[in-house]
């Protein structure tokens, strides 16, 4: 895995580090001020439609929250990588407490030198958390301006609400430039939003059940086993709840009591507000899938020094299993706790949290709490590659039990919070496990339900029912699953999952992708649609419970270092006295073995397996058959295959099903995927197979029919031996009508036919508003060739572009967008690039680019 970009206000403290402090930051009266360092450019932007009404009261009490950074940074990234790849022998491999501090936490001089300067500075040091990670003080807001080089101003927000935020970026002095990351606390507004929609369906009936949840998403077997205990789901809160509307729920569905225990950050939320009904959603999600996993509470103030308190609080207390969290703020509207908190989440990965939070419920607007409806950007903290960011979806079951049915991406239409949070982070590079050819992290990783109007998350509040939705519900959801699968690898003698990312994509991008995940490829979150694999609307999808579980814990354990071994098909069916092949493969480790002696067990009685060759090297293949006779019993059948090298022995599963209707003598096909979406004028494939019977044939010539007017279906080849495979292109025309249907591929080999269908849904796209996307905050050295891609979408092709304000020695290429060269002057730049299309549409972005002497 690549190093994680870090976030906006390190590069611009490296990048002051270096630049002359602007006028005034020195302190009035001494005659050697320290010179101060900003610690990002700016400060956040003040909400649309707030009015500045003049300045603060000085003398109001204040906390502030001053985040330190780990000590060896380059280690504990490598670190963390480590243990969230599958193929490293870290995998998995967690500290404790105690270790992360000795490895990687701030030191206690740095500490001190940070308490040591804020006494001077006439605050009152008041904690300091265990990690060291964050030291707390209090003070009055004119102490804190002045430690921190700036003022502070009054504002009238668009509702009618008072806050004070600072006029600029908080600094310290340089000495300190390399110990502190942040500071938060010299802004009274409320940060962040939860995610969760408004209510639906009043009644119990208004949404779905915990059992209908546990139905549609095929954890059957998984929940008839599992149900969290042992595990402890941790909650990112900004208000209360009430014990009694947990219980009203709890006996509503017959399930277990669930008393969280509620730790109280910054003073907590004794009494709670008008939020309360996120909190009591977030807790009744969690016990609908883990009805008897612990849950803590983490309760604070809705501010950014409460939000980097309550994160380092978490990391140090290392009480939890899982971690999920349903408020948000937009990357580009609310930054300041962000590279703050991402330190306390990179201890609880290297302790083995799964972090898990909501996408948004804002599409790819996330500044649309905050009035801004038409920045792009990804909300955090789902961006942050530590996390599994949680999409939405609309899930339509077909019976009363919960049956599957269907889901397409969450939009419920209109204004506000009411789509799937997806869009391309604009602080955090994509990391190299995930898809994609933008160079940002892209949001949600996966999805589970969210539509509320068409049934949710049945809540109760106050003693009132409500069908309660949003991405809010997906989160939460998918940490109590989370709660199961941990409890079963546990059972295993297996490590808990950690940090989800690598393994989930690994997964997804592998041949099981389909036992794994619903595909959802229907759908748009108002700036991206859904669509075969990942998407910017649900990610990977929603989960196949019993099969990701297993997958998941099985992931556990690195390959071994001796080699490695499959079968492919790992399932067959026969009819007595016939028989059937795999293919035994093996892939050599690291460390050399012999040759590996294949062998079999668990046979049924008039079932016999032979390998040819009986002996292979590691690296080389074997086909096994399997012949019954005509005396076998109808069943299905485990037989263990078995690789001995020496003292060394690995095993693989074939599941043998003897049934008494026999495949076709002549051959098989079938169609991977069987189902797939596209917009109307676009393209998508599909993997026609056959294999031959024991019959012979002749060649096998491919058709179709049932395509709808305007879709073309061609196969690549078009004619092909039983055995072999073809690849059907299934082309859409920009007039083909919006729907859902079955195309026919029919194989023919002379008067033999056998078929398939494939699913084929159309969706006409809306034309959209053109948008250059920003690249953030970019770093270069004099002397060293760089090369970036400025995208654009939207509008009418083809695009021109130009630009302003480059580094010297960059050029753009006006055509592609592409902006390369080698700097030549090392300084601070601010250029912005706009680009025009076909029909005279313009859009711009600017950002900074730092440029270094080394």
């Amino acid at each position: 895995m690549t190093r994680l970009r870090t976030a906006l206000a390190v590069i611009l403290a490296l990048a002051a580090a270096t630049a002359t402090p602007a006028a005034g930051w020195a302190h009035s009266g001494d005659t050697a001020a320290p010179r101060l360092v900003a610690l990002a450019s700016r400060p956040d932007p003040i909400p649309s439609g707030a009015t500045r009404v003049g300045g603060a009261d000085q003398a109001r009490t204040v906390s502030v929250s001053v985040a330190l950074r780990p000590h060896d940074q380059a280690a504990l990234d490598a670190f963390v990588a480590a243990v969230g790849d599958p193929a490293s022998q870290l995998y998995r491999r967690f500290l404790t407490p105690a270790q992360y501090n000795e490895r990687f936490a701030p030191t206690q001089a740095d500490v001190d030198a940070v308490k040591a300067y804020l006494t001077g500075k006439g605050l009152k040091v008041t904690g300091v958390t265990g990690n060291r990670l964050v030291v707390t003080a209090k003070g009055s807001l004119a102490q804190a301006t002045a430690a921190f080089g700036t003022t502070v101003s009054s504002y009238t927000a668009a509702d009618g609400t008072g806050f004070f935020a600072p006029d600029r970026a908080p600094s310290v002095p340089s000495s300190l430039s390399g110990i502190v990351r942040a500071v938060a606390g010299l802004t009274d507004r409320a940060m962040f939003h939860h995610a969760s929609g408004p209510a639906g369906p009043t009644g119990p009936g208004g949404g779905y059940t915990p059992a209908q949840l546990r139905k549609a998403y095929t954890m059957s077997t998984l929940s008839g086993a599992y149900d969290g205990t042992g595990e402890t789901v941790g909650l990112i809160e900004f208000d209360g709840f009430k014990q009694a509307d947990i219980n009203t729920w709890t006996n509503q569905f017959g399930q277990p009591q669930v008393t969280p225990t509620v730790v109280a950050v910054d003073g907590g939320f004794p009494t709670p507000g008008s939020n309360q009904l996120e909190v009591t959603l977030d807790i009744d999600a969690v016990a609908a899938f883990a009805p008897k996993a612990a849950q803590i509470v983490y309760e604070a103030p809705n501010s950014d020094a409460a939000w980097v308190h309550e994160m380092a609080r978490i990391a140090s207390d290392n009480q939890i299993t899982i971690l999920s969290g349903s408020w948000l703020l937009g990357e580009k509207c609310e930054s300041s706790p962000i590279s703050a908190s991402h330190d306390s989440y990179t201890q609880m990965v290297a302790q083995g949290v799964t972090l898990l939070s909501a996408s948004g419920d804002w599409g790819a607007t996330g500044c649309g709490y905050n009035g801004d409806n038409s920045t792009i950007q990804a909300d955090y903290p789902a961006s942050d590659p530590l996390f599994t960011g949680v999409g939405g979806t609309k899930l339509t079951t077909s019976d009363s039990a919960g049956t599957y049915s269907a889901e397409t991406c969450w939009n419920q239409g209109g204004s506000g919070n009411t789509r799937s949070g997806g869009a391309y982070s604009s602080i955090y590079a994509r990391p190299s496990w995930q898809t994609g050819s933008n160079q940002f992290r892209s949001v949600p990783d996966v999805s589970l339900l969210a539509d509320y109007s068409a049934g949710a998350l049945s809540v109760n509040t106050n003693g009132s029912w409500q069908s309660v939705g949003g991405t809010s519900l997906s989160s939460p959801l998918w940490a109590g699953y989370i709660a199961m699968v941990n409890q079963k690898a546990r059972a295993a003698g297996k490590p808990r999952m950690g940090q989800l990312n690598p393994t989930v994509y690994g997964l997804a991008t592998g041949s099981t992708y389909a036992t794994l995940f619903h595909d959802v490829t229907s759908g748009t979150n108002g700036t991206y649609s859904a669509g075969t694999g990942y998407d910017l609307c649900t990610g990977w999808g929603s989960l196949k419970g019993d099969a990701l579980a297993d997958a998941l814990v099985n992931g556990s354990t690195p390959p071994p270092a001796d080699f490695t071994m499959s079968l492919s098909p790992t399932s067959g069916s026969i009819t007595p006295g016939q028989s059937v092949s795999t293919t035994v493969s093996t892939v050599a480790g690291t460390t050399p073995t012999g040759a590996i002696t294949l062998t079999a067990s668990g046979a049924p009685s008039g079932v016999t397996v032979s390998f040819s060759p009986s002996s292979v090297n590691p690296g080389q293949s074997s086909t096994a058959t399997i012949t019954s006779t005509s005396s076998v019993a109808d069943g299905t059948y485990p037989i263990t295959v078995t690789g001995t090298a020496g003292s060394v022995t690995h095993t693989a599963t074939y599941t043998l099903t003897v049934g008494s209707t026999p495949p076709p003598a002549d051959f098989t096909m079938s169609l991977s995927p069987a189902s797939g979406g596209v917009t109307a004028g676009q393209s998508t494939s599909t993997t026609v197979s056959t294999v031959a019977g024991s019959t012979p044939t002749g060649a096998i010539t491919l058709t179709a029919s049932g395509a709808p007017s305007g879709v073309t279906v061609s196969f690549s080849p078009a004619t092909v031996n039983p055995g072999q495979s073809s690849t059907a292109t299934i082309t859409s025309a920009s007039s083909t009508a919006a729907g859902t249907y079955t195309i026919t591929v029919t194989g023919t080999a002379g008067s033999v036919t056998h078929s398939a269908n494939y699913s084929l849904t159309v969706t006409v796209s809306t034309p959209t508003t053109l948008s250059l996307t920003n690249p953030g905050t970019l770093t270069g050295s004099v002397g060293t060739s760089l090369s970036v891609q400025l995208n654009a979408t939207g509008g009418t092709t083809p695009y021109r572009f130009s630009a302003t304000g480059l580094p010297a020695g960059l050029t753009l290429n006006t055509s592609t967008g592409v902006i390369s060269g080698t700097p030549t002057t090392w300084a601070n730049y601010h250029p912005t690039v706009r680009v025009t299309d076909a029909a005279g549409a313009t859009s711009s972005a600017t950002f900074y680019w730092f440029i270094f002497l080394y």
